[in-house]
């Protein structure tokens, strides 16, 4: 049931990873005179990732006859990026308005990048204490854990073989531990955090 949300975050997540870069390159050839559908074009043959693909559909939307102005709508209304479809709106209301579309992909990209500092400020905040507890399960634990069986081993006439399975008993907790600390870092890495 939770399969097609997956895919979904996974689409939104490609195509935030590649935004900026891509952002980046539009106000380069815009800067440059090369005209908003040539830049849409190129974009789209490029390799952004999920931008690439879905900048592609409306570049074959425009192909086909229709207005760049509806394409880039229709492009905005169908996307799950919050942040894909708030470009798009702001580069639609700039070309409805009139106005230079290089002034509003340099407001956009300085945005994003702000944005983008500050998702790394905030997963900074997220790891200290995560760094802690990992820490404390993985390296100190394991190692009082150890001395204490080796002493309580000495004590207790304790076979090598049940030793031994108590041993391996912790590596394995151990391992288990920093597959499941790793997954949880990585699954709170941002979005925007693709170059």
């Amino acid at each position: 049931m939770t399969y097609p949300q997956l895919l979904l975050n996974k689409r939104v997540a490609g195509i935030d990873r590649n935004l900026l870069s891509a952002l980046r390159t539009m106000r380069i050839q815009l800067k440059s005179g090369i005209s908003l559908f040539t830049v849409l074009s190129t974009i789209a043959q490029e390799d952004y990732g999920g931008v690439s693909r879905e900048i592609k559909k409306a570049v074959d939307r425009i192909n086909t006859g229709m207005q760049q102005i509806s394409a880039l709508e229709m492009l905005a209304i169908e996307n799950p990026s919050i942040n894909f479809q708030r470009v798009i709106w702001q580069i639609v209301t700039a070309m409805k308005a009139g106005s230079d579309i290089n002034l509003v992909l340099e407001e956009i990209v300085n945005s994003l990048e702000d944005e983008q500092i500050v998702q790394v400020q905030e997963y900074g905040s997220k790891l200290n204490p995560l760094t802690m507890f990992y820490m404390l399960i993985v390296v100190i634990v394991p190692s009082l854990s150890v001395t204490f069986l080796v002493v309580l081993s000495s004590f207790i006439s304790m076979s090598s073989n049940s030793a031994s399975l108590l041993f391996w008993s912790l590596y394995f907790i151990v391992f288990l531990f920093q597959l499941f600390f790793l997954k949880m870092v990585s699954s709170k890495r941002p979005n925007l955090l693709g170059e």
